[in-house]
């Protein structure tokens, strides 16, 4: 996030692929979805495209289910000062989508 509120973060999980437990994860506010595979030493190896929809866009979750994923997020979201303007627009409209993520 850059200091003037704009950019993004990430959410980041760490999942062994032995068990596909979840070692650690990290969750901030943003704007766009992002979804990548990244090495063992964190660089970049595969960024999944994500459809972002109006407004605010995240992914908020990720687990393993059989061979696939299920992401889970939200579009349409409200940004941090939505409510200044007019409350009615605090609303989001969430989402559940399972995928085959390949990682060659």
């Amino acid at each position: 996030m850059r200091g003037d509120g704009t950019g993004w973060n990430a959410y980041a999980a760490h999942v062994d692929r032995a068990n596909d437990a979840l070692l650690s994860y990290r969750v901030i506010e943003q704007t766009t979805p992002l979804l990548a595979v990244l090495e063992p030493d964190g660089t970049l190896k595969q960024r999944i495209d994500v459809v972002a929809g109006a407004r605010q866009n995240q992914l908020r979750s990720l687990a393993a289910r059989n061979s696939n994923w299920l992401v889970g997020g939200m579009v349409n979201g409200p940004g941090t000062h939505t409510a200044d303007g007019n409350p009615a627009r605090i609303v989001a409209d969430g989402f559940v989508h399972e995928t085959t993520i390949f990682v060659p």
